[in-house]
């Protein structure tokens, strides 16, 4: 989502990304700068979800996840083939 030449660099040197770069790189939907704030955001993306069409966001969440879960699997065969002597 980030690109691989900046997930890269984060992931080989450990470097923190703040909140608001993460935001402004598209890892994250957004960035707050006080808790009260992300209390705020939280609650009114939970009502708006709470209102939406239950089998369509089940659906969707279904979809989106069966992609995530295909390219975990080929990252976990990576990671095991690393770890093999």
């Amino acid at each position: 989502m980030i690109g691989f030449q900046k997930a890269r660099y984060h992931l080989l040197t450990g470097e923190a990304m703040t909140g608001r770069e993460a935001a402004d790189c598209g890892l994250i939907t957004g960035a707050v700068e006080t808790i009260e704030e992300l209390d705020e955001k939280v609650f009114a993306m939970a009502e708006r979800l709470a209102a939406s069409p239950r089998l369509a966001i089940s659906t969707t969440k279904m979809a989106i996840n069966l992609v995530l879960r295909n390219m975990l699997e080929g990252l976990v065969e990576i990671a095991a083939q690393s770890e093999a002597p």
